[in-house]
C-alpha cells in the first residue's frame, strides 16, 4: 500500500523544503562569512551582516507566523525569507561601512564620519528598502497564495533588514 494524493505531496513538499532550507543555510552562511572577512577586512566587520540578517530573518518569520494566522502562507516563503534576508544585509551593510570608511579615510572624526555616513548611505539603504518593498507589494494583488507569501515575506525581510541595518550599523560602529 503506497499513500498518495495532495496530501501526500504537500507532506512531501514541505520535507524537501525543510531539507532544502537546511542545505542552503549549512553551505551559504559560512561561505559567505568567510567572502565577507576578505571583503571587510576584519571578523567583527563580517560578523555585522550576519548580525543584521539575522534579525531581519527572524522578523520575518514572526511577521510570517502572525500573517499565518489569518491567511495561508506558503512554505517556500521561508526560503525568500533567509535568501533575501542575508543578501540584503550584506548589502545594506557593505554600503553603510563602506561609506563610513570612506568618511574616515577623508579625515572625519568617528562620530562625524557615522553622523555623515547615516545621513547618506542611511538614506540610500531606506530607499532602497522603499522601492524593494514597492516592488513585492504589486504581488499581493495575485490571487495565488504562493506569490502572495512571496510579497508577505519579501516585504517584511526588507522592512527587518532595512530596520536592523540603519539601526544596529550605526551603534556598532560607534562602538
Amino acid at each position: 500500500v503506497q499513500a498518495g494524493g495532495s496530501a501526500m505531496v504537500y507532506a512531501q513538499i514541505n520535507k524537501q523544503t525543510e531539507n532544502d532550507l537546511l542545505r542552503m543555510e549549512v553551505i551559504a552562511i559560512p561561505l559567505s562569512f568567510i567572502a565577507l572577512v576578505w571583503v571587510f577586512g576584519g571578523v567583527l566587520a563580517a560578523a555585522l551582516p550576519v548580525a543584521v540578517g539575522g534579525f531581519a530573518i527572524l522578523g520575518s518569520l514572526a511577521a510570517l507566523r502572525g500573517i499565518a494566522l489569518v491567511t495561508d502562507v506558503s512554505i517556500f516563503a521561508l526560503n525568500v525569507s533567509v535568501a533575501l534576508g542575508f543578501a540584503l544585509a550584506i548589502d545594506y551593510t557593505l554600503l553603510i561601512i563602506s561609506r563610513y570608511r570612506d568618511e574616515l579615510a577623508d579625515g572625519a572624526l568617528p562620530d562625524e564620519a557615522v553622523l555623515h555616513t547615516m545621513a547618506t548611505a542611511g538614506r540610500t539603504v531606506l530607499f532602497s528598502a522603499m522601492t524593494v518593498a514597492l516592488a513585492l507589494l504589486g504581488m499581493i494583488f495575485f490571487p495565488m497564495y504562493f506569490l502572495k507569501s512571496f510579497a508577505y515575506a519579501g516585504i517584511a525581510v526588507v522592512a527587518f533588514a532595512a530596520a536592523a541595518a540603519v539601526s544596529l550599523t550605526p551603534a556598532v560602529l560607534m562602538l
